[in-house]
């Protein structure tokens, strides 16, 4: 199994530019985890969804707050459930 737990720059484009796409490293866990058959949880994908992905973050920093430690292990949790 695989997780890939997202990172802040990811979703406030600090860090985007044409050189620079902060999402390459989630597409290409993907890419090897599917080529693999490797069970795959992309948490990026799952913030992607959701109306503001900054909200599991603290707002003066890069680490997760309360709600975003939360997100993480339902979300963990139930991925390891379903893959044992």
């Amino acid at each position: 199994m695989l997780a890939k737990i997202p990172a802040k720059v990811e979703f406030d484009n600090s860090y985007a530019s044409e050189e620079f796409d902060p999402q390459i490293i989630s597409r290409r866990l993907k890419e090897i985890a599917d080529r693999l058959r490797v069970p795959f949880l992309d948490l990026n994908s799952s913030l992607e969804e959701s109306p503001d992905p900054l909200r599991v973050f603290m707002s003066w920093e890069y680490h997760f707050d309360k709600e975003g430690h939360d997100f993480t292990a339902e979300q963990l949790y139930s991925f390891f459930n379903e893959h044992k």
